[in-house]
């Protein structure tokens, strides 16, 4: 007489013969994460089912994760929960197996006695975000992994793309071979919060399911309030990401204004009788190299023309950084008869009215250049020689671009509100309404031919004592661990 095959068995047979072995890794790396022997998984005594439902739904959420070789989002695990209430745990293991990503990746469950998991996200070198944020989180992170014991991983791409991969720094796996995360009862940070709707739901579900603390950074808010000015898309997938973060326990940002904007959201979820995140402030420093003397001597042979003062504009995003502005007050100033040279560094997204000024401006002979995408040691040489920086975006929630030329020791013409005025309040740039142009106007006319006030400005930067980039990468870590329970439990499904 033929015994009937457990569902365990089950589960291994159902994967293609050449994926058995790996089928049954998995169902040891589950039994191994719950504390039981696999035979249990299947058993009265199973640990997919309680008669807690949110804690099931937890544990519903980690098999099928590990068995399934990637994550799943909250619909999917409430459904197969339910399934597993009403007809026991066979039900859980049939529905990983219908659901599995079948090859020979190794999946590992990582706790926190084990390591910090820090989703990469854009982050990695391979990223085509190469933005002035980017570049100053990448540099944190990179701390991070020196200090601490940290498993990076990246989301996969193509077939993997519901992978959380371990990875270097770089992005690359180690040895080649895939290594599928799936966090659980540890910490899960986030630097940069994936935005796409796939990704924003697994977020979502980790975050409600994994019983780990999770946290991230959010350095800007302008899809939420100012979606003119952002890329089309953007604001929907900010939704997303917020979606995914009403589950998370902390979000911190790099200033008082943007911790302001996810405060007000965080108020709205009392509608629907849930906490939302705990939020806090955290600032950045700058994360640009010192320029050696002959990145310097290179920069003044490029950039200056004899005497006449540099004036640099650094755009961090389109359009929110107002070159057309920058370019309007430039204009009025050189038609005034003052001789200097401007120099725009960054990203002018699809504004062709700012690329046929820029080139009526050449035409006439006015001395503008926009040099295109620069390496950081030219980055950092840039701001070193220019006279000073006019940075007037408006809901820049992180204002790198500032944060970068003022360790620089170079004033800032810049915005009186937001995290620009954070800034350069104390010190080191005058403060105008980046949307008055007579304001800006007057502002750059100031620094150029008053030599005083711009030596007192030069002066309070000298003598303020410099942001600390160890300081604010040990301050940004604090931000997002602390006060985190030594062992976490499951947040409300």
């Amino acid at each position: 007489m033929n015994r009937p095959h457990s569902p365990a068995r089950s589960f291994v047979e159902s994967a293609p013969r050449r994926f058995q072995p790996a089928a049954a890794r998995r169902l040891e790396v589950l039994a191994g994460a719950f504390g039981v022997p696999v035979a249990d998984l299947d058993s009265p005594r199973s640990p997919l089912v309680d008669a807690d439902r949110r804690v099931a739904r937890d544990r519903v959420w980690l098999a099928l994760a590990v068995l399934g070789g990637q994550l799943v989002d909250r619909r999917t695990t409430q459904a197969v929960a339910r399934a597993g209430a009403r007809r026991g745990p066979g039900a859980v293991l049939e529905a990983a197996a219908e659901g599995a990503r079948w090859d020979d990746a190794d999946v590992r469950v990582v706790r926190a006695s084990d390591a910090t998991v820090v989703n990469l996200g854009d982050l990695d070198a391979t990223s085509e975000a190469a933005d002035d944020v980017r570049r100053t989180l990448r540099r944190v992170v990179l701390r991070w992994t020196e200090t601490r014991p940290v498993r990076l991983v990246r989301w996969g791409t193509g077939a993997d793309e519901d992978r959380l991969i371990a990875c270097d720094v770089d992005g690359a796996t180690p040895d080649g071979r895939t290594v599928v995360v799936v966090p659980w009862h540890g910490t899960y940070l986030v630097p940069r919060l994936a935005r796409d709707v796939r990704r924003a739901r697994l977020s979502q579900a980790l975050a409600a399911h994994s019983a780990s603390w999770t946290a991230a950074v959010v350095e800007d808010s302008a899809p939420l309030t100012s979606p003119e000015d952002v890329p089309y898309g953007r604001p929907s997938e900010y939704a997303n990401a917020l979606g995914a973060l009403r589950h998370f326990r902390r979000v911190v940002a790099p200033s008082r204004a943007a911790a302001d904007v996810v405060a007000g959201w965080r108020t709205m979820l009392a509608a629907i009788d849930e906490p939302g995140p705990d939020v806090r402030v955290a600032p950045l420093a700058s994360e640009l190299p010192v320029p050696g003397p002959e990145a310097v001597a290179e920069a003044r042979e490029r950039f200056s023309l004899g005497d006449f003062p540099l004036v640099l504009s650094v755009a961090a995003q389109a359009p929110r950084s107002h070159r057309r502005s920058v370019l309007h007050a430039a204009e009025l100033l050189w038609r005034e008869g003052l001789q200097f040279t401007l120099t725009l560094v960054g990203p002018d997204g699809d504004d062709a009215d700012v690329r046929r000024t820029i080139a009526r401006l050449q035409r006439e002979g006015r001395s503008v250049e926009v040099p295109g995408p620069l390496g950081e040691e030219a980055l950092a040489a840039l701001y070193h020689i220019a006279r000073f920086a006019v940075l007037p975006a408006v809901d820049d929630g992180a204002a790198v671009p500032v944060i970068d030329a003022l360790a620089s020791g170079t004033p800032v013409v810049t915005a009186r509100f937001g995290a620009a005025a954070e800034l350069a309040a104390p010190g080191g740039g005058l403060l105008v309404d980046p949307r008055d142009h007579h304001a800006l106007t007057s502002a750059v006319r100031t620094l150029l031919t008053r030599p005083d006030v711009h030596d007192t400005l030069r002066r309070t930067l000298d003598e303020a004592p410099a942001r600390d980039r160890l300081e604010a990468t040990e301050g940004l870590w604090s931000a997002l661990t602390e006060d985190r329970p030594a062992a976490d439990g499951a947040r409300s499904a």
